[in-house]
């Protein structure tokens, strides 16, 4: 992010524009580290792979997992719905080779 000027907006600038957006959106975001630990858990829940999250973030996926990658909701219920769906499908589908 540049500033008006074209410099780098510092630290300080750019949290008071986090806040200010934030506000706006009627959203509870305290800090940078408040987005970071939305938007990894977000981009992991949707599919997007870890190895590209860890880049993004500058971590290696050993730290992702560590430190955003808690239990996500909609993963759990997406989860439990998987494993429903599997146990309550035919069999047959399951126990077919490539002979039968």
């Amino acid at each position: 992010m540049l500033h008006t000027a074209g410099g780098p907006v510092g630290r300080e600038v750019a949290s008071k524009h986090l806040r200010t957006a934030a506000a706006a959106a009627d959203v509870e975001v305290r800090t940078w580290h408040d987005v970071r630990h939305f938007h990894a858990p977000m981009l992991l829940s949707r599919g997007v792979s870890p190895a590209s999250v860890a880049e993004r973030l500058g971590h290696d996926v050993k730290t992702l997992f560590a430190t955003y990658a808690h239990v996500i909701r909609a993963d759990e219920d997406r989860g439990r719905r998987i494993v429903d769906e599997t146990l309550s499908a035919d069999s047959a589908d399951f126990s077919r080779t490539a002979e039968g």
